[in-house]
């Protein structure tokens, strides 16, 4: 089967499945429907073993199996089967680095001693202790950058600080148009701000 078929015959993709687990509804209606289906199968059982309606014994196991199999699957629906999915599957998962990319991040004030970009490309990139190698592990990394709003970039190299403005709002607004109805696992966002935020972003 396809993966476009078997996503769309059974709502997931074949790895949710792979990496999910599937739990059952728990409650006191639950445990009620359980023990009358078990009185149920049990009383299946003794009207067949009493009946001598068929000629062989393996022709009774043959019906009784496939009643049974049949009264399963009608029954299963009561008790809410649901595919437990983790947040965070390999390679399944977005996560977007959002950038500040507002003439202040060119200020050369940055913990590293050089500009406040080059210390985000140092946190980012650098051989021994950047943390994108790792990132890349688990996540389809997306860049953006930003000043007024958001914009999608191929790579954070060679980015020329040169926007006006800080709006957190309207870029967050931007990705999360952007991934409505992905898997999209977070936001990094990276810029330079000596005041508390408060962003209020409706998604």
């Amino acid at each position: 089967m396809s993966e476009a078929w078997f996503e769309f015959l059974l709502k997931f993709k074949q790895i949710n499945y792979a990496e999910g687990d599937f739990v059952f509804q728990k409650g006191n209606i639950t445990y009620l429907f359980f023990g009358l289906l078990l009185i149920l199968l049990i009383s299946i059982l003794i009207v067949y073993f009493l009946t001598n309606i068929y000629t062989t014994k393996r022709s009774r196991i043959f019906s009784i199996s496939l009643r049974i199999i049949a009264l399963l699957l009608l029954c299963l629906p009561l008790f809410e089967p649901k595919l437990m999915i983790p947040d965070v599957i390999p390679n399944e998962n977005f996560l977007v680095v959002l950038i500040d990319n507002s003439e202040s991040m060119d200020i050369p004030d940055g913990y590293f001693g050089q500009t406040r970009q080059n210390d985000i490309y140092t946190i980012l990139s650098d051989k021994k202790k950047g943390i994108l190698p790792k990132l890349e592990e688990n996540f389809k990394i997306r860049y953006y950058i930003f000043s007024s709003e958001a914009m999608r970039v191929d790579s954070i190299e060679s980015l020329e600080p040169k926007g006006h403005e800080t709006n957190i709002a309207s870029s967050l607004h931007r990705v999360f148009s952007d991934f409505k109805g992905l898997p999209l696992a977070g936001v990094l966002l990276f810029l330079y701000y000596n005041v508390s935020l408060y962003v209020k972003v409706h998604y």
